[in-house]
């Protein structure tokens, strides 16, 4: 569903065609033909170099940077105020797409201004319909509700039904991702009935968007039969267009509903379909599809069609990281060949320097000059290579040594992997979970832990270990094992009981003999226990918390304030808290990586009030789309900030 709505997103900045690569370089080169050819009127070039832009901004992001400044030249030397401001505009808008969100909003901000002081309207709307978008992606839903909204007015004012279906349509999504679904279908409602007035392929392209999301809040509000209407409502639209990405997204949101109800058989039927239509687009499958039909073979029995799928599933995945990892290494290479031709040219340009002051001298002068200079060049070579050799020497202990670190702590993971619960037998006690568990370094000091006893109790840890990296993963041993030892062997099934036994434990292991002892190393947990039968969970946590959904209600059970270690203040024993859960219930327990991780517009922290509506609004998702959800918003939050610390979110659907 997430792919859905940035798609969406999109989508209502600029109407995407689908073409073949030949049409789109005839189309460019058509474009700059009309740019070059100063005989042609301004407007006609203004418009063919805007549109030879925001067609090649997702070619080359950084090339269309050039173009712009020749736009924004142009428009500045004939006092041409549309064009300035949409300059700023592109230059937002591509900086959207290499993910520089901050310089966007100014850029947008910018342009914003521009159309308002010449009282164009219609700019000024569309400069803020593409801010609200850049809030709605930062989760900021109000701020973008109140831009909509204003644009709605604006639109009403001007009488132009075209802005004001987009604003009644953007409203609608709005509230449809604040969860207020009544609202939403006044606002898709309306915006429907304006895409028939309207009438063109463009607003039939809305009208498919309109009933797309009516689909996914009756599909939300488990109103399944209408759910299933709309969603063939989309699908004739589709066709009528031959959409393909359309008829895409809304057979994979047919097979969603479908495996949400256990009809394996039609939910994998739809995402076949799903699939013959991207492969129509694009030549391949996505991940998420390719699990999914993974998924239904696996529940239908069919292991032969499991295994293929997920074969390719993984094959997509590696061939994805190869891809961002070569893209990286290609920056790295073309930075590394800039710089060398920056130093020549910087070298170019002082050799000219002398060589025109050695002109004005005297022959004298000339030639005792070049005999210094040309000394001077031998003595820095002969240094230089002398310096060069030392270096190489360096470089090759370093690199060696580099080698023997990397080759030990990926050994390290392979352990640390090796020692937690494998995703396998995970997935056997409570299969409707997930978990996000993204390490800051190759090892981590989060780690999380599922046992299921003889009575068919399940008991669930997440832990945040003292540091990361490689002093965390060695706590993060330490605590896995100790788990093992209590609740295992020692068959110490209270929850709080668990954790004051594991606080002697490390206390003992560490030498922490007492309060005042300088090692504090420990760790922050949430453990649960559940009976499925009884449906009674109970829950002891050190700092962390659970975090349990039910039916829109999300409520947080607090840990006691102390850490499974030594503690500044005197230590107490833990507590234990029961909950009961029915079916269809969500309940998470983390770590704190995800919420201390800065970033956003204003890189600020992301707070656990934001993290818990986040849970709290994704709950009603499936585990596998609750979890790409977790890492879009966490990658789109941390954007190109540094993550500081591990990050572990589980999630559990009681069944």
């Amino acid at each position: 569903m997430k792919k859905i709505i940035v798609l969406f997103l999109l989508y209502i900045v600029q109407t995407n065609h689908i073409v073949n690569c030949q049409e789109i370089d005839k189309k460019l080169d058509s474009l700059i033909e009309v740019w070059n050819d100063k005989s042609n009127e301004d407007t006609a070039r203004f418009i063919a170099i805007n549109d030879f832009i925001w067609t090649y901004r997702n070619i080359d992001a950084d090339s269309c940077f050039h173009f712009i400044d020749l736009m924004f030249n142009e428009a500045s030397l004939k006092n041409n105020d549309k064009f300035i401001a949409r300059s700023w505009s592109l230059r937002g808008t591509l900086c959207r797409v290499k993910r520089n969100e901050k310089n966007a909003l100014i850029y947008y901000q910018k342009s914003a201004e521009i159309y308002s002081k010449y009282g164009a309207l219609e700019g000024v709307a569309t400069t803020n319909n593409n801010i609200a978008l850049l809030y709605q992606s930062n989760g900021m839903n109000d701020e973008a509700l109140n831009i909509f909204i204003e644009n709605k007015n604006i639109a009403l004012n001007m009488d132009n039904k075209g802005l004001l279906e987009v604003s009644l349509l953007n409203i609608g999504q709005t509230y449809f991702n604040k969860n207020q679904y009544d609202s939403a279908l006044i606002y898709l409602d309306q915006a429907i009935v304006l895409c028939d007035e309207l009438k063109t392929d463009m607003y039939v392209k809305h009208k498919f968007w309109g009933f797309l999301f009516k689909g996914h809040i009756f599909n939300n509000q488990k109103n399944k039969a209408q759910a299933i209407k709309t969603y063939e409502k989309c699908i004739i639209i589709a066709h009528s267009l031959n959409d393909l990405d359309g008829l895409s997204s809304v057979y994979s949101s047919l097979g969603s509903l479908f495996f949400e109800y256990r009809d394996y058989e039609l939910s994998l039927q739809n995402y076949l379909k799903a699939q013959k239509f991207q492969k129509e687009l694009s030549g391949h499958t996505n991940q998420m599809t390719l699990y999914m039909i993974y998924k239904n073979y696996k529940n239908l029995n069919q292991s032969l069609m499991a295994l293929e799928n997920i074969d390719k599933y993984l094959s997509v995945k590696d061939s994805v990281e190869g891809m961002k990892s070569n893209n990286e290494l290609l920056k790295l290479k073309l930075d590394k060949e800039f710089t060398l031709l920056q130093e020549i040219d910087s070298m170019k340009y002082a050799n000219e320097i002398v060589l025109s002051q050695a002109e004005i001298e005297s022959g004298k002068q000339r030639r005792n000059g070049l005999i210094i200079i040309v000394v001077i060049v031998l003595l820095s070579l002969v240094f230089l290579y002398s310096q060069f050799n030392k270096t190489r020497k360096q470089k090759s202990v370093i690199e060696s040594k580099q080698k023997e670190i990397k080759d030990s702590i990926s050994y390290a993971k392979k352990i640390q992997d090796a020692i937690m619960t494998s995703a396998i037998y995970i997935e056997d006690v409570i299969p409707k979970s997930f978990i996000f568990f993204q390490p800051k370094d190759v090892v981590s000091g989060d780690f999380y832990w599922v046992y299921k006893s003889s009575n068919n109790e399940i008991f669930i840890a997440v832990a945040d270990c003292t540091g990361h990296g490689v002093p965390g993963a060695f706590m993060s041993m330490i605590g896995n094992s100790l788990l093992n030892e209590i609740i295992i062997e020692k068959k110490i099934e209270n929850p709080a009981e668990v954790l004051n036994s594991l606080r002697k434990q490390i206390i003992k292991s560490l030498k922490q003999n007492d309060e005042e002892s300088e090692t504090k190393d420990g760790m922050d947990m949430s453990l649960c226990k559940y009976n499925p039968k009884t449906k009674k969970v109970e829950f002891a946590g050190a700092y962390n918390s659970l975090i349990h959904v039910s039916e829109d209600e999300l409520k947080a059970i607090k840990g006691d304030s102390q850490p499974v270690s030594v503690h500044y203040a005197k230590s107490k024993s833990f507590t234990k808290k029961e909950i009961k859960v029915k079916k269809g219930d969500m309940l998470y327990l983390s770590s704190d990586g995800f919420q201390d991780q800065f970033g956003g517009l204003k890189d600020k922290k992301y707070m656990a009030l934001r993290f818990k509506n986040f849970l709290k609004k994704i709950s009603i998702n499936t585990s596998q789309e609750q979890l790409s959800l977790l890492k879009d918003e966490f990658d789109n939050w941390k954007g190109d900030s540094e993550q500081i610390d591990d990050v572990c979110v589980m999630g559990i659907r009681i069944t």
